[in-house]
């Protein structure tokens, strides 16, 4: 899911910088407007897409490969030493860097929020998440800011 998260959001950009519409109009759905006035389909997507970023559907950030939980008095104690890398669900022994299953989590999940708040933000405004940051949008790819052009790019790859 975060991989596809990464792919979306990336296209999502890159047609908005495009075409100058975000990800609700480009799909022709009603913007700028109150949150509880959008379509239901829509908001289940978006707490979908919350949830799952947060990690509230089950997975709990776990892989099949993963040791078993600790159980008893081991599962109510906080390990000493886990520091922030631990805390934001990244690799804490080994690199901060590459393709570890914890970095990448943690990447397909800023991908699933970035979609997320970015519907929510276009449900609202009207505008799409690249126009409510105020960066030129509906130019020519060769126009289009190099810095957003990257970021694009790393999402495309490191999906």
């Amino acid at each position: 899911v975060g991989r596809v998260a990464m792919i979306g959001f990336a296209a999502s950009l890159l047609g908005e910088a495009i075409t100058g519409k975000g990800i609700l109009a480009q799909l022709n759905l009603e913007t700028g407007i109150p949150i509880y006035e959008a379509e239901p389909l829509l908001l289940f997507f978006i707490l979908f897409t919350l949830l799952g970023a947060i990690g509230a559907l089950g997975d709990r950030g776990k892989f099949v490969d993963d040791p078993p939980p600790p159980t008893g008095l081991e599962r109510a104690v906080i390990p000493p030493g886990k520091g922030i890398r631990a805390a934001l669900g990244l690799n804490s022994d080994g690199p901060l860097f590459g393709f570890t299953k914890a970095n990448e989590l943690f990447v397909g999940r800023l991908a699933q929020l970035g979609i997320a708040f970015s519907l929510i933000g276009e449900v609202i405004t009207g505008k799409g998440a690249l126009a409510q940051l105020n960066i030129e949008t509906g130019v020519p790819i060769s126009d289009i800011e190099p810095l957003l052009l990257l970021n694009i790019a790393f999402f495309f790859l490191a999906a």
